[in-house]
């Protein structure tokens, strides 16, 4: 009896020994080939420290150019950090919008109620809505990029323009362009293409303005290029608009280096009227592009 016990002792004593040596054994192969990442669960990040735009921070800016009171050209400029999109499109003062008082140009909306006539008949013609306004002369507009550096564009043909009783020459290919620079390239009379090549350059312009001057992740300089557009136009922007918006301009300058870009104008010069249409299919890409 005594045998027997002593027998069952060492059994049980030799089976546990096995028993922690292959369970110790086992956790040193699983250690080993288990991947870390699956070895100790990573904490989520906070939602609150991903920052990520919100439609609210989505902003539709009407920029108007005048010469001597007259309307020139009004430019929708779009801030969409959500589709991390910034449109801008040019319209001629000879645009035919729709208002409740029949159809009338930009230039006899802006003539008729300055630049709330223009945003009202925009906006129903467009069917968007128009938040804020800039409005300058012309001199003005060159003023405000003068305090930038000059922008790098390629000029398509060299331009020679009358100033004053000076001949000024801009020559073809990639040149540093000012504001002063800006201004006589896009108020050139004598593209090829004509007036709608004119519109055009300026939509370039403005593109690459911002692009390569306006949109910045610094923050302080950001803060310096809001208070030289409001100092130097006339606005209804608010620092408050610029305030909630801070995040969201780091985000788009993140994004890309190259967010702006130019929406073609389609559309025809009525030679009899000398009105511009814009063809239906203008609606429904300018909703796509510039959403409420």
């Amino acid at each position: 009896m005594n045998r027997l016990s002593q027998r069952t002792r060492f059994f049980l004593l030799a089976f546990c020994i096995t028993f922690f040596v292959m369970a110790a054994v086992s956790m040193v192969v699983i250690l080993k080939v288990t991947p870390p990442s699956l070895q100790q669960p990573q904490e989520e990040t906070p939602r609150g420290a991903i920052y990520y735009p919100s439609q609210e921070e989505n902003l539709t800016l009407l920029q108007v150019i005048t010469r001597e009171g007259q309307l020139q050209e009004a430019l929708l400029i779009g801030f969409y950090p959500q589709a991390g999109e910034l449109p801008v499109l040019v319209l001629p003062a000879e645009t035919v919008l729709a208002t409740p008082q029949g159809e009338m140009t930009a230039q006899d909306c802006y003539g008729a109620g300055q630049v709330q006539g223009l945003m009202a008949g925009l906006q129903q013609t467009l069917a968007i809505t128009v938040d804020r306004y800039l409005l300058s002369e012309e001199g003005t507009f060159a003023q405000l990029y003068n305090q930038f550096p000059p922008i790098t564009y390629e000029v398509e043909a060299p331009v020679t323009i009358q100033e004053d009783g000076i001949q000024v020459e801009i020559p073809q290919g990639i040149q540093k362009v000012d504001g002063d620079q800006l201004m006589r390239l896009a108020n050139y009379q004598d593209y090829t293409g004509g007036e709608e090549e004119r519109l055009q350059v300026l939509g370039e312009l403005v593109v690459e303005e911002i692009n390569q001057n306006l949109l910045t992740e610094d923050l302080e300089a950001a803060d310096g290029t809001f208070k030289a557009i409001v100092n130097t136009l006339e606005s209804d922007l608010a620092y408050g608009d610029f305030q909630i918006r801070k995040e969201a301009l780091q985000f788009m300058a993140a994004l890309s280096t190259a967010p702006a870009r130019q929406l073609s104008l389609a559309g025809h010069y009525n030679q009899q009227e000398g009105n511009f249409y814009l063809d239906e299919s203008m609606g429904d890409l300018v909703q796509e592009h510039y959403p409420d």
